[in-house]
């Protein structure tokens, strides 16, 4: 028991892995998100690809960027 939130031990695979959050940035949301969904394609599992990717925050309002255009955050894990 950890807190109020009973902890069940079951099994889990675990592999050792690098991990990368890009943050895209664009004139539109269009753009942004087309980008983001060329990045991380179908990535959608480590076991059967070299990678996996998705998309982990959709939009940030522009002026929250360091460019001041929106953005959208991917994530990208690799194995080592």
């Amino acid at each position: 028991m950890y807190g109020s939130v009973e902890i069940e031990d079951t099994y889990a695979e675990v592999f050792p892995m690098i991990a990368g959050r890009i943050l895209i940035t664009a004139d539109s949301e269009k753009w942004a998100l087309t980008a983001a969904r060329t990045a991380t394609g179908f990535a959608s599992s480590i076991i059967m690809s070299p990678a996996e990717a998705g998309i982990e925050q959709k939009v940030i309002p522009a002026g929250e960027t360091p460019d001041g255009r929106l953005g959208m955050v991917i994530q990208i894990f690799q194995r080592r």
